[in-house]
């Protein structure tokens, strides 16, 4: 008699409303995975509030592979900030080959869609309400955050004053190596460069006399190609060590597989924790019908 009326009472609808978690984990899928620097670039506006001078938000742009990174401070989130920090970083390191970010007006428009096509890069944004698809970059959002807050209180800094602080945290976050890197730093992996250290600016170095090296221009040839040999190697071993990582994810959590296709009717989960009073709305809305499967 138990297990029919739990069988029951698993059954109505109106419970299903009020019952359960509001978010459902999925088994890990497919995400695009670059292999080159520069060949998938992720972008987002942060929202930092009013600092001195006209700046309000960063536009955060990192490139998938390395963790390099490059902050653009801005007045509002708008296309042609984005227009413009696409085209200093294609000025600086090349045009990428994909841009990865979420469906904001700011990033899915006419501008963006003509100087795209004029670059020749792909746009792909991710479904709405999946942040987690572009997770790299709001990893850095948070990263972006804490330090934030952690220089601010530590040199008593006014909240407004965060725009004096990018330098800093900029040259922070791509000279540290990180483990997921293979022990690399961002701007090792995606321009070959050294990371440079605090310590540089305080040690003196042992041996004072600098060492000149004569370059002969007829080696640059030589010189490049071994470069470009190297950074190769550099961004497979990165490339493997990311893949090997995101197998003992997968391995260590264990997704809920969707039970749902076309013409099914399913829930969603959409409660507004803004509106005053939420908490006495229900978990889940609906009954929807699903009318397409895309990726993710």
């Amino acid at each position: 008699m138990d297990s029919k009326v739990a069988k029951f009472v698993r059954q109505i609808l109106l419970c299903k409303h009020f019952k359960g978690s509001r978010l459902i984990p999925r088994p890990y899928g497919p995400l695009l995975s670059p292999t080159q620097r520069n060949e998938v670039v992720h972008w987002d506006f942060l929202s930092l509030g009013e600092g001195l001078g006209e700046s309000a938000y960063l536009l955060v742009v990192k490139d998938g592979l390395s963790h390099f990174c490059e902050l653009f401070p801005c007045a509002t989130p708008t296309a042609y900030e984005a227009a413009e920090a696409l085209t200093m970083w294609y000025a600086r390191y090349g045009i990428p080959a994909t841009l990865l970010s979420d469906q904001g007006t700011h990033f899915r428009n006419e501008m963006m869609k003509h100087l795209a096509a004029r670059l020749k890069v792909e746009l792909s944004f991710t479904p709405v309400y999946s942040p987690w698809l572009n997770g790299t970059v709001e990893k850095l959002n948070k990263d972006v955050l804490q330090v934030f807050r952690a220089l601010l209180m530590k040199y008593g800094l006014d909240q407004h004053e965060w725009p004096y602080l990018l330098p800093a945290l900029q040259a922070n976050l791509n000279h540290t190596r990180v483990q997921s890197l293979a022990g690399h730093a961002p701007i090792e992996v995606f321009t070959a460069l050294p990371a440079s250290s605090a310590l540089d600016a305080i040690v003196v170095p042992a041996n004072a006399s600098r060492n000149e090296r004569v370059m002969d221009l007829a080696d640059f040839d030589d010189m490049i190609d071994q470069l470009r040999s190297s950074l190769h190697d550099l961004h497979r071993e990165v490339a493997d060590a990311k893949e090997r990582q995101r197998l003992r994810d997968m391995a260590a959590h264990n997704g809920t597989p969707s039970n749902f296709d076309v013409d099914d009717y399913v829930l969603w989960s959409r409660i507004d924790q803004r509106l005053p009073n939420y908490k006495l709305l229900g978990l889940w809305v609906g009954p929807f019908k699903v009318t397409a499967v895309l990726p993710h």
